[in-house]
């Protein structure tokens, strides 16, 4: 399992990581490592996130089957309790 965190903001130089949109950094890692769809995927985070990683994952050889997402919700996009 490797963790990279990405920022698509960064306020000042004092960060050194990974920078930009998620789907980018992970299409990037992807192909340096050439993992050719080899394993599975756990994803989680808004969806325009979740929909912008997808097509990058099937480009890099992942089966449907081999995805793995929770879309985070807002607490007012919510189903209410009754």
């Amino acid at each position: 399992m490797n963790f990279i965190p990405v920022l698509s903001h960064v306020n000042g130089e004092a960060w050194d990581g990974e920078r930009g949109f998620v789907h980018q950094s992970v299409d990037a890692k992807l192909k340096q490592l050439a993992v050719d769809g080899q394993g599975d995927v756990y994803a989680c985070g808004p969806p325009p996130m979740i929909d912008a990683l997808q097509p990058v994952l099937f480009m890099n050889g992942f089966e449907t089957e081999r995805i793995f997402f929770d879309r985070f919700t807002t607490s007012s996009s919510a189903t209410p309790a009754h």
